[in-house]
């Protein structure tokens, strides 16, 4: 479960355009994800800049979409630049849906303060 510091951060920087409604009810997620859409530039270990598109974030994780022939390996080291804010993680998941590659970002926890 996140942290209380984790939470505000995911509300307060996270600056992406929220789909006004919920991932769907029956998921069997400990954190609610929202649907979001917004810009980024992946930055994974071992590869070039990658522009990636943002479609779900939570305060533990992040779904990201690369139109791009590069895999990035589920275990990469990556960090996440755009507008307003950064975050770092590690890769959970990656998988193709046609050209598009998905990929699951677990979230590195903010360092206390």
């Amino acid at each position: 479960m996140a942290s209380d510091r984790s939470r505000r951060w995911f509300t307060e920087s996270l600056q992406v355009l929220p789909i006004p409604f919920m991932m769907s009810t029956d998921e069997r997620r400990l954190e609610t994800r929202l649907r979001s859409r917004g810009i980024a530039t992946l930055l994974p270990e071992g590869h070039a800049p990658i522009p990636c598109h943002i479609f779900d974030v939570s305060p533990s994780g992040v779904g990201v979409e690369l139109d791009t022939p590069v895999v990035v390996d589920p275990g990469t080291a990556v960090a996440i630049d755009g507008a307003g804010f950064a975050a770092q993680g590690v890769v959970r998941y990656s998988y193709r849906v046609g050209q598009v590659l998905r990929l699951g970002i677990g979230l590195k926890p903010l360092p206390a303060a």
